[in-house]
């Protein structure tokens, strides 16, 4: 039995695997809030391009309806472009500032608004009318399908989107741009074409984007604990620095180096290690609080980042930090408990100091702090 049922295990892996990977893209499920917020801001950067073109294309139209039909539609049309034109950039600006529309709320008005405004003009276009322009109007449904193709959402929310599309086509004012004998069949044909390549397009797109964001937080993490890694968190010291020396802030620097680590590995091998290694990443990570940053830049070193953070409040971090580390068990495969320490170094910004210099400063005292017996927190001069 053992040998029939292993392959399963396998394929039920890879299945919840590609599941995991499909759900944001299909239904717009599992979405972190980094990766939803990178999403919306692609969003509103796209419809408001977007908004810019639609403008332009109903503005450029002006002419042909002014040659082509007689002055009181043509008028009519003019005011009904100048109106469509002014809340599709309405839209566009509601894309800025505090209170911001969602971008799919938004997307979907952006949408709606063209399909009532496009069925309207349409219904106000003679029968006899020039054969270019019913042409032009009656590509209407396929323009709106065809726009959705930019915006990276998920498979469902681009189908969703394409109603008013369909709607369109299916209005007995549309006169459509084939003969007549072709202009549903035909036309209903093309557009679920046109429809399904927006859906691919946009649920690719976001696969795309979810991929790239991923692949970015993987390189600027620690493979094993989750952790910030040495290059981001430097990075990020040296952007909290200049950002609390601009703004007259304050700024402390945990340093934190888990004490006989060497003897951990050798006593209980390298697997407990990293087990070690974990758990403690995870009581750091718990540890801190929102905004500050914790990372590993060494084998068993790390750091935490406490921006807007004064002495006190940053010993009582540090101290929690320690406390919590001297309670931690980790355990090995067979149970056999690990226990542990860690020494501190908390360093405050002055006003001189550069990321070298606060690191060369806390580096100082986390010697002392191990010379003076670990397990405990010392404070840079």
């Amino acid at each position: 039995m053992t040998t029939g049922s292993a392959p399963e295990q396998p394929l039920n892996e890879r299945l919840r695997a590609i599941a995991a990977r499909m759900a944001p893209v299909l239904l717009g499920f599992d979405l972190a809030a980094s990766e939803r917020l990178q999403q919306h801001r692609v969003l509103r950067q796209r419809l408001v391009s977007m908004a810019v073109i639609v403008t332009i294309g109903l503005l450029a139209w002006i002419p042909i309806d002014l040659q082509t039909l007689p002055t009181p539609v043509a008028s009519h049309l003019l005011g009904l472009r100048l109106g469509l034109g002014a809340l599709v950039l309405l839209i566009a600006w509601t894309q800025h500032g505090a209170t911001r529309l969602p971008p799919v709320v938004a997307i979907a008005l952006f949408i709606a608004l063209q399909a009532v405004g496009f069925a309207w003009m349409e219904a106000e276009i003679p029968k006899n009318a020039d054969p270019l322009l019913r042409l032009g109007y009656g590509l209407f449904p396929f323009i709106i399908a065809a726009q959705i193709a930019v915006f990276p959402l998920p498979l469902a929310v681009t189908l969703t989107l394409s109603a008013p599309a369909i709607g369109l086509l299916l209005l007995p004012a549309w006169q459509g741009p084939f003969a007549p004998e072709l202009s549903l069949y035909g036309s209903a044909w093309l557009l679920l074409l046109i429809i399904l390549i927006s859906a691919w397009a946009g649920s690719s797109q976001l696969l795309l984007l979810l991929d790239l964001m991923r692949a970015r937080n993987d390189a600027a993490h620690d493979g094993l604990t989750g952790l910030a890694n040495r290059r981001s968190a430097m990075a990020r010291l040296a952007a909290e620095i200049a950002q609390a020396q601009r703004r007259k802030q304050s700024l402390a620097l945990l340093a934190l180096d888990l004490d006989h680590f060497k003897q951990v590995n050798d006593r209980h091998g390298h697997a407990a290690g990293d087990r070690v290694l974990i758990e403690f990443a995870a009581t750091l990570r718990d540890s801190l609080r929102q905004g500050d940053l914790g990372a590993r830049v060494g084998g068993e070193e790390f750091i935490a980042i406490l921006p807007q953070t004064d002495r006190e409040a940053a010993a009582i971090v540090a101290e929690r930090i320690r406390e919590r580390c001297e309670a931690l068990q980790a355990r090995r495969d067979d149970g056999v408990v690990i226990r542990l320490t860690i020494s501190l170094a908390l360093a405050m910004l002055d006003g001189s100091d550069v990321t070298g210099s606060l690191l060369a400063r806390a580096d100082v005292a986390l010697y002392r702090a191990k010379r003076e017996g670990r397990n405990r927190v010392a404070l840079a001069g």
